[in-house]
């Protein structure tokens, strides 16, 4: 589940983690997207964790998929972990996601 950044930012309170930006099928722009969080999550080494890869895949660092590969072993049931690690083993870069189908 994820909510746009419009809708996080018209939410008081809102607590999340950034999953990027997503251009959808048959869109050209990109829209930021966040998965909401229990806000008593927010401090965990979970959050820290992604947290720290997510800012190495921002920045083009070549050891995002490391340290996302650290992430998924240490947290194996994290889905969104998972994702972004199978889109760096692709090649993929960045935080831009092109979603190919609806």
């Amino acid at each position: 589940v994820c909510i746009s950044g419009d809708t996080a930012a018209a939410c008081p309170g809102f607590v999340g983690r950034l999953v990027g930006t997503l251009v959808l099928k048959g869109k050209t722009q990109g829209i930021e997207a966040f998965e909401p969080l229990d806000p008593d999550d927010t401090s965990s080494e979970w959050i820290e964790a992604y947290q720290h890869a997510y800012d190495k895949m921002a920045a083009g660092d070549t050891t995002a998929i490391d340290a996302f590969a650290t992430m998924v072993d240490a947290f194996p049931d994290d889905p969104l972990a998972a994702f972004h690690l199978a889109r760096l083993k692709r090649g993929e870069s960045g935080t831009v996601v092109v979603l190919r189908e609806k």
